[in-house]
């Protein structure tokens, strides 16, 4: 084992790699592979304005960050019936959910976007599309963290079925 660390060049930013690690035993020994292991490469700050509709997969630059379960992504229906959307918003793309129907009630999940720098906007503004369909519908909402107030702070909440259908969210 060495304590030198290693480095790796031409590596591209924001791209999740998987790496294995060999043991060579020596004499004649078979080597071990131990992994896959998986690393991402730090995260460029976004200048706004920003964009993301998830065709392309969740960029390891997102963080979902649950104590109970995920977000996921996903195209087409959910898994469950009368609940949650047939597609995404402008039909055949992706876009990230939670299954509410196999939940109690406290469960939480986060799902939290890259560094965004709204340094150049004069009048910042968020927009997105919900889809809150079905009966165990339970609570959306959106904080942000700023370096002047780094504790999230709530800026948007809905609560319960809100039909089946995309709504456009500012």
């Amino acid at each position: 084992v060495s304590s030198n660390p290693y480095s790796l060049t031409g590596l591209t930013a924001a791209t999740a790699y998987d790496y294995y690690i060999q043991s060579d035993c020596g004499g004649g020994d078979t080597s071990i592979y131990v992994g896959p292991y998986t690393f991402g490469t730090l995260c460029n700050v976004d200048v706004a304005p920003y964009f993301e509709d998830f065709d392309n997969g969740l960029s390891v630059c997102w963080t979902l960050d649950g104590p109970q379960f995920d977000w996921a992504l996903n195209s087409g229906t959910t898994l469950s019936g009368l609940t949650g959307p047939s597609d995404d918003v402008t039909g055949g793309g992706n876009y990230m959910y939670i299954e509410t129907s196999f939940l109690t009630v406290g469960d939480s999940a986060m799902l939290i976007s890259p560094v965004i720098d709204i340094s150049g906007l004069t009048l910042p503004e968020l927009k997105f599309f919900s889809h809150m369909y079905g009966e165990s519908m339970g609570e959306l909402s959106v904080h942000i963290v700023t370096a002047a107030n780094p504790a999230p702070t709530m800026i948007w909440q809905k609560l319960g079925d809100q039909g089946d259908q995309w709504d456009e969210r500012t």
